[in-house]
């Protein structure tokens, strides 16, 4: 069986049992073992728990796929996309060195971009999306974009009916709710392997 090794910020680990990341390795049929850790990310966090750091027993579990899954810690807005860019390629590319398939997934809140209020801004979650998709394939890794999968300005309790977030985000409108992880742990399973022909990312 495929063996997936999934390093996350809190989207790996929100939602108790039933995360992004566990419905993704359910929906592939595929094993997951998780080092989710909340408030990291590519840049940020600190220095025990930043992805870069964390790659080092990704790859000493020698999985078949690993999966790199950042959101919103990472903007572009709270350090220079140079700086991004470059902690991007420094973790993603030893995986890439030593796992067989490797993905990096960007995934966001409410609006399908960033949250809804201009302290978020869409043009800042819009560009660190743009950062990361360089960075990755720039080393190899294969990116996938989640931009979108969410949309609309509403979430659980404060529906607006405007998009899917009104069922797929809680209140604070950046993670998502059970039903939103299962939604974006199935697409997520769907990027990687395509239903209509199942080839891509089979082992």
């Amino acid at each position: 069986m495929t063996s997936l090794y999934v390093i996350s910020d809190s989207f790996g680990s929100y939602n108790g049992t039933a995360t992004i990341p566990d419905i993704a390795a359910a929906s592939l049929g595929w094993t997951l073992t998780k080092d989710a850790i909340g408030g990291s990310s590519y840049a940020a966090g600190t220095a025990e728990t930043a992805f870069g750091v964390r790659t080092t027993a990704a790859i000493a579990a020698a999985p078949d796929v690993a999966l790199v899954l950042g959101s919103v810690n990472d903007r572009v807005d709270w350090r220079s996309p140079v700086t991004l860019a470059a902690a991007v390629q420094a973790a993603l590319a030893p995986l890439v060195a030593a796992i067989p398939r490797v993905y990096a997934v960007f995934l966001t809140g409410s609006d399908g971009i960033g949250i809804t209020s201009a302290a978020w801004g869409e043009t800042a979650m819009a560009a660190t999306r743009d950062v990361m998709r360089d960075a990755a394939g720039a080393v190899g890794a294969v990116f996938i974009d989640g931009v979108g999968w969410i949309t609309g300005t509403g979430c659980v309790g404060s529906e607006t009916g405007d998009g899917n977030a009104d069922a797929y985000t809680v209140p604070q409108m950046v993670h998502p709710s059970n039903a939103g992880a299962r939604y974006l742990g199935t697409r997520l399973a769907h990027a990687i392997r395509p239903p209509a022909t199942g080839l891509v990312g089979s082992f």
